[in-house]
């Protein structure tokens, strides 16, 4: 659904014709962003189109290169001092978004792209508008205008994640669950999304702000001799409106300190929701757990949003709720070793992963993740 073909050929014709003197194209990298009425250390746009029928059959976005370093070249490097001043100077370069205020959640768009389309959109101005969010979790959703809707698109994103029938089901770790289980743990999770959301004190933390919503070291550009200074920030394609308390734990704002402390609980089951099908089931249904046992404590309504399970029941839900644990530390202590992302490909180290954990990893965790048939579920990446 979300396969957009494009003439690359006729793109790089376009980038020799905007850069003078050029002959040809000798290498090339995958980097986004995009620029509009913000101060923000943007690449300059030098040509785009949002014409899907334009030469290049696509729309399209060309920058000026970035220049200086990417930041998690210099990172190791920099002194604790420097590591200080650079989180300062991030705290002012973004403060900008975080102040905007907005009456809707989505992303943005050009208003005449939207005005005839049939889909519901909000008016920003003359010339933009808020319409349906763009980021591959809320695929196929339209434009959220308050909390309630917006819980709905949530669990409605999950819901068409997961497949008819799961025949890999046997290959999945077994925090993953059947179909069956996540249609009947996200049937519940509407349920407590809607208690959550007439809480006066969700409302109030989940104010529409615009974030950037992928602000790692690989997005960043600082200058070769000084990385305090910020020359660059890339990647801004699923830049959108998203609720306040989303980027409370990542970014100290006045406007995002009313969710930092409030209960994580009352929050929690939002997070989980839109992924069931990526992450597995139990990260979301030990969510309701947590949040149904600690109702009367949160102060909610006095009405249990939840059902807890029989006992048996959660005795099962303990176990496979620790080997997804397990999993999670394992899959932060790869990406971290080997510096990248965990979408990535390493396949290479998978054999010496399964000897380092059964050999040497932390009893626990092997007593969790014990032989190679569990290592290869809980894997992180993608593998032959």
């Amino acid at each position: 659904m979300r396969y957009i073909g494009v003439d690359f050929t006729a793109l790089c014709r376009r980038i020799l014709e905007l850069c003078i003197g050029a002959e040809s194209i000798a290498s090339y990298e995958k980097i986004e962003g995009v620029q509009a009425k913000t101060t923000l250390p943007i690449p300059s746009i030098l040509d785009w189109s949002n014409d899907p029928k334009s030469s290049i059959k696509s729309e399209y976005i060309v920058m000026e290169h970035p220049q200086g370093v990417r930041l998690h070249e210099k990172w190791p490097d920099m002194a604790g001092d420097q590591k200080v001043k650079w989180i300062a100077a991030l705290y002012e370069t973004v403060k900008e978004l975080v102040d905007l205020e907005y009456a809707a959640y989505g992303s943005l768009y050009f208003l005449d792209s939207l005005r005839h389309s049939g889909l519901k959109y909000e008016p920003l101005d003359a010339n933009f508008c808020i319409g349906p969010h763009c980021g591959t979790q809320y695929w196929d959703c339209n434009t959220k205008t308050n909390l309630d809707e917006y819980s709905d698109r949530l669990i409605d994103a999950s819901l068409a994640r997961i497949a008819p029938t799961d025949a890999e089901l046997n290959k999945r770790p077994s925090y993953h669950g059947s179909v069956q289980v996540h249609l009947d743990v996200l049937r519940r999770a509407r349920s407590v999304l809607k208690t959550l959301c007439a809480d006066p004190r969700i409302q109030a933390a989940a104010t529409p702000v615009l974030f950037h919503p992928d602000l790692h070291k690989r997005n960043v550009f600082v200058s070769e001799n000084n990385p305090v200074i910020i020359i660059a920030i890339i990647d801004w394609q699923s830049t959108s409106m998203e609720l306040a308390f989303w980027y409370a734990d990542d970014y100290r704002h006045p406007k995002l300190s009313r969710p930092r402390s409030m209960d994580e609980n009352l929050f929690r089951p939002f997070r989980y929701s839109p992924r069931t099908w990526k992450d597995g089931i139990v990260a979301l249904r030990h969510e309701l757990i947590e949040t149904s046992r600690s109702c009367e404590n949160l102060g909610l309504d006095g009405t249990n949003p939840s059902v807890l399970h029989p006992a048996e029941e959660l005795a099962r839900h303990k176990k496979e709720y620790e080997l997804f644990v397990a999993a999670q530390k394992l899959r932060g202590e790869l990406t971290q070793t080997l510096n990248s992302a965990d979408d990535g490909w390493v396949g290479d180290v998978f054999d010496s992963a399964l000897d380092s954990i059964l050999t040497n990893g932390d009893q626990e965790d092997v007593e969790r993740v014990k032989g190679e048939e569990v290592l290869r579920a809980v894997w992180p990446f993608d593998l032959e």
